[in-house]
């Protein structure tokens, strides 16, 4: 199945790229695929996820007393803990999470 990743998510995934890659990683982009990347250094294999975000304004009084007015959520109904389980034949999962206009946020 592949995914509409659009600009600002390859941006995301390029800089994530480099940076492994800085740090002595060997990156292979999967273009379309899930995961978006798998890197692989010293033996150990992890995959690469670029997760959009967007934030959901609450309205119900309750639960922004008790959680805030802002929940910020990921484009597809994903979760971190998620997408860990799926890819448990990977050693490991690096997140990069961005939002459309604002800068890249990242997770690990």
């Amino acid at each position: 199945m592949g995914k509409i990743g659009g600009f600002d998510h390859e941006k995301t995934l390029d800089e994530m790229v480099k940076t492994l890659e800085f740090e002595g990683w060997r990156v292979i982009k999967l273009h379309g695929k899930s995961p978006d990347a798998i890197a692989v250094k010293d033996n150990k294999i992890v995959a690469v996820e670029i997760l959009k975000q967007w934030r959901k304004e609450r309205t119900n009084p309750t639960e922004i007393k008790k959680y805030g007015r802002r929940q910020l959520r990921y484009y597809g109904g994903f979760t971190m803990a998620s997408k860990r389980s799926n890819y448990d034949m990977f050693d490991d999962v690096f997140f990069k999470t961005f939002q459309s206009n604002s800068q890249p946020v990242n997770n690990s």
